[in-house]
């Protein structure tokens, strides 16, 4: 069973070799030094998915509005049990989310990347709408998905 925390500090350094697996020229740039400085300044409300020892996903929030949204991120390790990391998102990580005082989630995704896609409507996410050139990777910009997931959805 997956053991949904708040990260400690040691374990932040982890949590870029998850995110190192994603393509962004944002953090091949910074590496694992510049990573965690930002995330220890930057990422709200982070949460670990732990099982035996080993954290395999982490969400955190990169925008809140005080009772109003915040935008999440979520990642992965590659090759987890995709139906156990998404009952631990539901059942642990979402309720904290809502338990802040806010109305909705917001999370985005590249057009594109199916899997990201098939996730977020997994854990009960909607489509929104399209983010016109929202990401520069590697020089070029990309398109992005934008869902929503409203407190009064969650199941």
């Amino acid at each position: 069973m997956m053991l949904i925390r708040e990260p400690e500090q040691h374990e932040i350094p982890e949590l870029y070799g998850i995110l190192s697996q994603y393509p962004s020229s944002f953090w091949d740039e910074i590496g694992e030094a510049g990573f965690v400085r930002w995330f220890k300044e930057n990422a709200q409300y982070p949460l670990i998915g732990v099982e035996h020892g080993q954290i395999l996903a982490f969400s955190y929030l990169d925008y809140v509005s005080e009772g109003h949204y915040a935008n999440v991120v979520f990642a992965k390790r590659k090759g987890i049990n995709y139906v156990q990391l998404l009952n631990a998102i539901r059942e642990a990580g979402l309720p904290y989310y809502f338990a802040l005082d806010i109305v909705k989630l917001t999370a985005t995704a590249p057009i594109g990347h199916t899997a990201s896609v098939r996730f977020l409507n997994n854990v009960g996410f909607t489509l929104d709408g399209i983010l016109k050139k929202h990401a520069k990777i590697n020089g070029v910009w990309h398109d992005y998905h934008l869902f929503s997931l409203l407190r009064e959805d969650l199941k």
